[in-house]
């Protein structure tokens, strides 16, 4: 196995939306004492402040913590086997894209057992009785009602010493109990609305018939995120669907009929309001009967879809109850 010693100077093997407070941040070679083996040591992730920070710490986080280097008393580490490959010794000694050696640790640690675990409440977790030397850090997704959170893999090594970073003398010994802070990339979750529309019973002489809902979402910031008209239209007694996707999450949807068929009474609700679940279909229904009039009443949907290459694209349709908006 390769061997390799920690120049005096920083190194992160932090990738861009992962911070570590402690980081690689060593320099082992000159600090003031050596490393007690005998020594355990601690590792605990937190969440960093930031403008979702409270919504990230309701996420059920878990971290995996995979061992990939040894150290000796006098800051000397040695990759273990199965990491070897990685050339960490020489990333140390030459520079290195520390985000990569990251990503290929965690390729390489996917198929094996962590060494350790730790799984975060509200935001923090720890784990102690850690060996000394270098770490694979790897966080699950978390996921809250209305967003997802990735994490990038990185790199840490235990103990630390802060004297690379700060540059105090002070400074220059091993912290054996490390803190990290993480920050992750946010991302909207999206969920589907049915609007179901029944017509009870039908006049067959009236020939189509056409029910018109106004839709609109306002999202938990109380910002409008869809508004559009969609319609059914109806030549027989019987259910007909319309499928609205991608939604933002927590969004609440009011759903208006705005037009009934002119012979055709309703015999429910005419708005209805609801919120919409990530990764779930939630369902509004209407139903009408027919009134014994002698009224006319179909219609058509203008459906505009938008191509990059071609511009606004104009499609006559029957109604929206096949068409996914």
């Amino acid at each position: 196995m390769k061997k390799f010693k920690l120049p005096k100077r920083y190194f992160a093997g932090i990738a861009a939306l992962v911070i570590a407070v402690a980081g690689l941040g060593l320099s082992s070679a000159y600090a003031g004492n050596e490393i007690d083996l005998t020594k355990p040591c601690s590792l605990t992730l937190e969440v960093e402040g930031g403008s979702y920070a409270e919504d990230l710490a309701k996420a059920e986080l878990n971290a995996k913590i995979y061992q990939v280097a040894t150290v000796d008393e006098n800051g000397v580490y040695t990759d273990l086997e199965d990491y070897k490959s990685l050339g960490l010794g020489n990333a140390v000694l030459k520079g290195g894209d520390w985000s990569k050696k990251a990503q290929d640790a965690a390729a390489i640690a996917a198929e094996k057992t962590p060494d350790a675990q730790i799984a975060m409440t509200a935001g923090k977790g720890s784990v102690n009785d850690l060996k000394a030397g270098m770490y694979l850090v790897v966080l699950e997704d978390g996921l809250t009602d209305c967003y997802a959170y990735t994490f990038s893999p990185y790199l840490i090594c235990l103990p630390d010493n802060l004297y690379a970073q700060t540059g105090n003398e002070s400074d220059n010994y091993y912290k054996y109990d490390v803190t990290a802070g993480l920050k992750a990339e946010q991302s909207k979750r999206y969920g589907d609305l049915k609007i179901q529309k029944t017509l009870s019973s039908y006049n067959t002489s009236l020939q189509n018939v056409t029910f018109v809902f106004d839709v609109e979402a306002v999202d938990v910031n109380g910002e409008v995120v869809y508004s559009n008209v969609v319609s059914t239209t109806h030549n027989a007694a019987g259910t007909k669907e319309i499928v609205i996707e991608g939604i933002p999450a927590g969004s609440t949807v009011t759903v208006k009929e705005v037009y009934a068929g002119a012979s055709y009474k309703v015999t429910g609700n005419t708005s209805m309001n609801t919120v919409i679940v990530a990764d779930d279909t939630v369902t509004t229904a209407f139903a009408n009967n027919y009134d014994e009039q002698l009224v006319n009443s179909n219609g058509v949907t203008n459906h505009f879809e938008y191509d990059d290459s071609q511009g606004w694209k104009w499609e006559r349709l029957e109604d929206n109850s096949t068409v996914n908006q």
